[in-house]
């Protein structure tokens, strides 16, 4: 069902890309993206590059390039550390008007800019788009990006503005929590979550961060006994801290069994799915997310 649009919504958004009327930028759009050099076709690591980071130029013609055996469509750049070389086509969004933030549970993509066009995918909150305005309809967005949960890329979509945020303070502080993802030790992800406070105080992510922080202090947070044998319902990844922000310390795969011992007392929602963060001791210790397993106990 599509969602009241907030006309606050469209004079913010208005706002915001009016600022950089007849200014279009390019943008990095899945975290762990590489620059290349090249040599004939032969593609040479040369940097990492970061899911948002913007690019002081990008070509419109793509040349091809192989690496292991595996030929790509690739795009000159030069980044905002003035560095040149390629990087494959479908990870840059070229000649956006800037990036939003979903800031929904989960904000349903459609086919064309009408309310009838709707497609079974969702975009999980906290997802990073490239986005481009819509003549005639200010109540959506034309969008490109990767979804977070899935890793599958979406092009020339769109997604109501209400389900969206373009507000400085919550693409960068986005950023930086999906960052946090990719970091293995707690105290990078402290550090994280400190910079996230001081430099963008007041996003509306703010309760994620407060979240991940309980989170990290795994020995006070609040549990119960649970003594059960668990079947996963799908692959469902065991994790260091009760918090989908935590390090995967193993994955079990649909069918495969791990041993609880016990619950968090409080009820989480992930991905609009409500439950508990439950302890586990195997297959290796850590917490899993019960919307995904059946108990015996």
């Amino acid at each position: 069902m599509k969602k009241v649009f907030s006309f606050a919504c469209f004079v913010l958004l208005a706002a915001s890309l009016a600022g950089a009327q007849g200014v279009e930028k390019s943008y990095i759009m899945k975290e762990g993206a590489s620059l290349w050099t090249l040599k004939g076709k032969t593609m040479t690591w040369a940097a990492s590059l970061n899911l948002g980071q913007e690019l002081l130029s990008a070509s419109k013609e793509t040349t091809k390039g192989a690496y292991k055996e595996v030929e790509y469509d690739l795009v000159k750049v030069k980044t905002d550390a003035n560095e040149e070389g390629y990087v494959i086509a479908s990870l840059v969004a070229r000649d956006a008007r800037g990036l939003a933030v979903v800031t929904g549970t989960l904000a349903t993509l459609y086919s064309q800019a009408r309310d009838t066009a709707v497609l079974s995918t969702v975009i999980p909150r906290m997802n990073l788009v490239a986005v481009w305005e819509v003549p005639g309809k200010g109540d959506f967005l034309k969008v490109a990006g990767f979804a977070s949960d899935t890793g599958s890329s979406f092009a020339d979509k769109y997604l109501l503005v209400s389900d969206l945020s373009v507000i400085e303070k919550d693409v960068n502080a986005a950023m930086l929590l999906q960052a946090i993802k990719e970091q293995k030790k707690k105290e990078q992800k402290l550090k994280t979550l400190q910079i996230i406070n001081q430099k963008y105080p007041g996003s509306v992510f703010g309760p994620t961060v407060s979240e991940i922080r309980a989170a990290l202090d795994v020995e006070n947070v609040a549990t119960e006994p649970y003594a059960a044998s668990l079947t996963a319902t799908d692959t469902v990844n065991i994790r260091d801290i009760p918090s989908t922000f935590g390090s995967v310390v193993v994955a079990i795969k649909k069918g495969e069994t791990a041993t609880a011992i016990a619950r968090t007392t409080a009820q989480y929602e992930i991905n609009d799915q409500k439950g508990k963060w439950i302890k586990v001791s195997t297959p290796k210790e850590g917490w899993l997310f019960d919307a995904y397993v059946t108990a015996q106990q």
